[in-house]
């Protein structure tokens, strides 16, 4: 399916969220990952709560929650608490630019899950498309200064969690694909977020000084705000309505 929206939404999206790498790894040193990613899952919340109740729509949205919770608790789990922690945590252990590249196997995993799951078709330009741009990943990583950090077991361990946030999101991308048949984007985007948010706190409270965030800086809070509308409540409406008018291999390319 050739959507002009749908390209235009994922455009949008990628120039967006291809800066929240960097951003993300400068705020890492103001605020730990497990702050960061509530901290970051809130903010998109309350922005995403408060579009839906200038829309008019909280009534029947609470209604959809109540119905399908189990549905929109996978997606806060793995598009939101599973996909934040990895992330945060992998990039505060590796530098973002690896952070970044690694997230190009998005569509691999993508690929294989669709064609497993959804029984989308395998076409030979869309296998010939995406290894050519993983080739393209590993010249940049292989010949870039950072390949010789790989090595180090700290950026390993970093690499690891972000190709985990990588299959994270690549499941997030299949229940969302199956579900925006019958519910719009931005209900999905805010239950993701609700149920993502109520995952996360545990986990910070737990394991972080959640109090750390009333100190923050100017500089600090302004990267949080930054994430949480624009590279988390913004880019998740525009994926997913991108995902509601084309097939998900093709929108993760």
């Amino acid at each position: 399916m050739n959507d002009g929206k749908g390209t235009a939404a994922l455009l949008a999206t990628m120039v967006i969220f291809g800066s929240s790498y960097a951003i993300t790894k400068v705020g890492l040193e103001g605020i730990s990952p497990l702050v960061l990613s509530f901290a970051r899952s809130i903010v998109a919340c309350v922005f995403l709560c408060a579009t839906i109740l200038v829309k008019g729509d909280s009534g029947v949205f609470i209604t959809k929650i109540k119905d399908e919770w189990k549905y929109f608790a996978a997606l806060g789990m793995t598009g939101v608490a599973l996909f934040n922690i990895l992330q945060n945590v992998g990039i505060k252990l590796t530098s973002s630019a690896l952070a970044g590249t690694l997230h190009n196997t998005i569509p691999l995993f993508i690929l294989i899950l669709s064609w497993v799951f959804l029984h989308e078709k395998i076409t030979n330009p869309k296998i010939i498309g995406i290894f050519t741009g993983l080739a393209g990943v590993c010249i940049i990583v292989f010949v870039g200064s950072d390949f010789t950090d790989m090595l180090h077991s700290q950026t390993v361990v970093g690499n690891a969690m972000v190709l985990g946030s990588a299959v994270m999101w690549a499941v997030y991308t299949l229940l969302n694909k199956h579900m925006s048949k019958h519910y719009n984007p931005l209900f999905l985007t805010t239950s993701a977020y609700i149920f993502g948010s109520l995952f996360l706190l545990p986990v910070a409270v737990s394991m972080e000084h959640i109090g750390s965030l009333a100190s923050l800086s100017v500089k600090t809070w302004s990267i949080v705000l930054y994430l949480g509308i624009f590279c988390s409540g913004i880019t998740f409406l525009l994926w997913n309505y991108a995902l509601s008018r084309m097939d998900s291999t093709k929108a993760s390319v």
